[in-house]
Order: C-alpha cells, then structure tokens, then sequence
C-alpha cells in the first residue's frame, strides 16, 4: 500500500493446500482456500484489495504455479484442469470486484474469461497505455502443458514424511543436470514446458509491425511462476527444457525495438537474473551488448529458511551464482547482507517502476518521424524493477536505467552460451565412485579368491598330516 501500485500481478502459488495428507488437492480443498483468501481479514490480501481501489487501476491478474494448480511440481498430467482453471478466474473476478476494476464493463471482463476458458492454458496477456508509453505484460502457464521431468520425474507431490518429498525432488533434478541428461537423452531434449498452442499465442504476442510504431509496444513484462535464466539446479526451471529455454530466449531476443523484462516467482527467494552473468565470465560479452534481466519475487508467505532446510539456503544459492545480475557499483543496493550477491532470503514482494520521457508529441508523425519519436522514448524513459520486503523496504534493486538498456540484442551465439542448469559437473564424481566401487570389488573378488586358495592349501596339508599318522 506504501507504493500504491497502480496494478497488481499474481505469479502463481497464490493459494496452498493445507492438506499434507493428500498428493493432489482436491477441487474442493482449493476453492476453500480461494475464499479464505478473499473474506479472511487476517491474511491481509482482502484488507490490501480494499485499501487499495483507489489507485489499483490497473488491476488484478496472474497466472498459476504448481500449487495453485494442485500439486508440488506437477505438470499436464494433472486432473481436472479446466474446473482448476475455471477456480483461478474466479477467485482474479473476485479480486476485481472489490477494487471495482472495470465495473462499466463487467461484461469485457466476462467475455476475456470466456476466451481463457477455451485456451488449453492460463495464459493471458494486458496491455496500458498507448503508443508511445505501451506496455505489454504477458502471463505464461508454465504447468497445464509441461511434460515431466526427464529422465526422472519429481517426486514432489509424493507424501513422505518430514516433507521430504520436495528434497527428493531437488536432488533428481540436481542429479539430471548434473549429468546434463537434459542435453544427451533425445528424449529429455524434446521434452515440452509450453504446448505449441500457447507457443503460437506467445509468437503473436509479441510480433511488431515494422511499417509503424503506433502498435508497437515500449516495454514488454514477461510473467514466468517458473524462473528462466536461474543456474540453479535444484530448483524447477525452463532449464531443465533446454531446447524450450532456446526457444524463448530467442523469440525474446528477436524483439528489435522494445525493452523485454522477466518476472517469475515460485522459489521462495528474491533474486535478479542477468543473461549476461555468465557471458561475462567466460569473456563472450562486453558493456554495450543486449541482454535479458529477470527479476524474481517470491513469495509473500513464505521463503526459503523457514522449513527445516532453512539453514542450507543460503549456502545452495552461493553455489550457484553465474546467473546473477552484477550491483556491486549501485548505489541503489541496500545494506542487506545478501544484496551483494543479488539474493534475498526473506518474504518479499517485486515492484516495477516506469518514468516515461515527458513533452514527447504522441500523435500525427509521419512513419519516419515516429520511429524517430519511439526511439527517444526508449531512450528518455527510465525503468527499475525492485524486489521490496514485507515491510516495504527496498532489499534488491536493477537500478534507474534507461529503458532502452533492457533492450536484448544479443548474438546467436551469445543465446546458446547463455548459462543453464544443465553441465557435466556430477559426471567426474560419478566416474570417480564407479571407479571406486570397482575397485574395491576387484579388492573382494582377490580377497575371496586368495581366502578361498589358502583354505585349499590348509585342507591339504591336514590332509597329508593325517595320512603320515595312519
């Protein structure tokens, strides 16, 4: 309420099952906890919803995660996915109701859900503003077409004691990758994150007109619940769907003239991911080349040293830190001990801020003139994308730039040496304790054969003792 944000997006898991007895909510379970959501006074998303109609005139919308959608990890094999999604719509309806958003035209809202209803996902997309301040947020549904994960698939949703379903969980995907069975399985490597309904919708989403600017869009926000850029294998990601991951980077990349932003959420810690990080390291990637930055938020209710793994959070994403975005000059960064490294381990929140170039002309330009205007747009504009905590404050921040620094641009071969979750990393460890375990077999099969020779030459020497007595 402090920032009196002028729209509200939810990334998925809005909502948690507090049944553990069970591995996939029921439809049921979920609508309850989709009203207690929205009349409990004492979670505070009502009491925000109502404090916040005057200025919330942008809305509410999302998309789902995994929990919202029923299950831990959980992709297109889950049951029921149209009355899920149907719960989903209700439950933003309801939001929107009660800021009054829209409520001239309840029926466009009506008729937006309806064509939700025939897609085969919760994908969505809103636009504000118009040329030349337009911005294009795009909501993706990361699990109703996600095949499993390959070769073995999560056993998240498995009900084992101590919740260590989800550890187990982490450590296949950690395993996988390690491998880099993603990349060396045919299987693995074609595995889908979207169907190719939602990746068709996605394409027309973000095509540009290049006879004329008046359609186009400044600044495209990408809404992922999963994160896209994270190293990090242990969590879910598009990293483990390499060839998905290709294939967003570069449809995202191949927007020429707009800035292209990612949101995501899901891993229980705030964090901004850079597609440069790593290029940097390995010398592909000098100041002035494009880049895509991904800022993720997450979550509200909960994060990552709270559960009885707590302690080994912050020591896991130490691990894996070519992903992050570089503020060790920023000014802006808070003194939060982890704002060095670009996490945040605490509840947290994300906000987008856009200050627009002023006393630009908007309108009657002819098409060399407007592209011209668009151009001084971008450059004049400034954006930052802050992750806040519970209170607030700000704890992660990309800094004011320019918008058109959030412009990508990269080389083909800069994509394709984007870091992922997938590389050889287990592989010498595996090597080295199959070497092991053969080697101290080798050591068992002499030990039992010397064992077994000796016992034959004692046998025959009582032997020949006793003969000499007879």
């Amino acid at each position: 309420i402090k920032i009196q944000p002028q729209a509200f997006l939810w990334l998925g898991d809005a909502i948690y099952s507090p049944n553990k007895k069970v591995s996939v909510a029921t439809k049921e379970i979920l609508q309850h906890e989709y009203d207690v959501m929205l009349s409990n006074y004492t979670i505070g998303y009502k009491a925000f919803l109502e404090a916040s109609s005057s200025f919330l005139v942008g809305g509410v919308h999302g998309t789902h995660d995994d929990h919202d959608y029923g299950a831990n990890d959980y992709g297109n094999q889950m049951p029921d996915k149209l009355e899920r999604k149907k719960m989903f719509l209700e439950f933003i309806q309801k939001s929107n109701d009660i800021i009054s958003y829209h409520q001239s035209s309840h029926s466009q809202l009506e008729q937006v859900n309806e064509i939700l209803l025939q897609r085969d996902g919760l994908y969505s997309s809103i636009e504000y503003g118009s040329f030349p301040n337009k911005v294009k947020v795009i909501l993706l549904d990361t699990r109703s077409g996600r095949d499993k994960h390959c070769p073995i698939p999560s056993v998240g949703a498995v009900r084992i004691p101590f919740g260590l379903g989800s550890a187990l969980g982490c450590v296949s995907r950690w395993i996988t990758a390690g491998l880099n069975l993603q990349n060396k399985l045919e299987k693995c490597r074609n595995a889908k994150m979207l169907s190719e309904q939602q990746w068709k919708w996605l394409e027309d989403q973000v095509a540009q007109n290049e006879e004329t600017d008046n359609e186009n869009v400044s600044v495209y926000i990408l809404g992922s619940s999963v994160q896209v850029l994270t190293t990090n294998p242990a969590v879910e990601s598009w990293g483990h769907y390499p060839e998905e991951r290709l294939r967003l980077l570069t449809l995202l990349n191949n927007i020429k003239k707009s800035a292209v932003i990612i949101l995501s959420g899901d891993v229980h810690h705030g964090e901004i991911l850079d597609s440069s990080a790593g290029l940097r390291l390995k010398g592909d990637w000098i100041d002035g080349n494009g880049r895509i930055i991904e800022i993720t938020s997450s979550g509200l209710t909960h994060s990552c040293v709270e559960p009885f793994y707590g302690p080994f959070c912050g020591p896991i994403l130490d691990n894996f830190p070519n992903h992050r975005y570089n503020t060790m000059d920023n000014k802006e960064v808070g003194k939060n001990n982890d704002a060095a490294n670009n996490y945040y381990t605490g509840r947290n929140f994300g906000s987008i801020e856009i200050r627009w170039a002023k006393n630009l002309e908007k309108h009657r330009y002819s098409i060399t003139d407007n592209k011209s205007n668009f151009e001084n747009v971008l450059t004049h504009s400034y954006m930052k994308v802050n992750v806040l905590d519970v209170d607030g404050k700000q704890v992660l921040t990309t800094g004011l730039h320019p918008i058109s620094t959030y412009n990508s641009q990269m080389t083909e071969k800069q994509l394709r040496n984007v870091d992922g979750t997938s590389d050889v990393h287990l592989i010498p460890f595996f090597i080295g304790s199959f070497a092991l375990l053969l080697l101290c077999f080798l050591l068992s099969l002499k030990w039992m054969c010397w064992g077994s020779f000796r016992f034959g030459l004692r046998r025959s020497s009582l032997n020949e003792k006793k003969k000499k007595l007879q």
